[in-house]
């Protein structure tokens, strides 16, 4: 998923699109594994496993293991 108008928590941390990261849509909802991922500009997160019914326009989270990273706000699915 596209994610737009994100902030990190940190922006001078680098983030290693390798390592293995979590996503959360709902709050409280349970965190999905995946990688983030970024194309000029634009950072994606892309899920290890399909998730079902994500919106655009909701908020999403990603953490590395317990530690906020930072977050967005959705937009549809985009083929890298």
């Amino acid at each position: 998923i596209k994610i737009h108008k994100i902030h990190f928590i940190n922006p001078k941390e680098k983030i290693n699109p390798k390592i293995s990261l979590s996503a959360r849509i709902r709050h409280l909802g349970e965190k999905h594994p995946g990688k983030i991922a970024k194309k000029g500009n634009q950072y994606f997160f892309i899920f290890k496993k399909p998730v079902k019914a994500i919106a655009e326009g909701q908020s999403i989270v990603i953490y590395n293991k317990e530690i906020v990273l930072g977050g967005g706000e959705i937009r549809y699915n985009i083929n890298l």
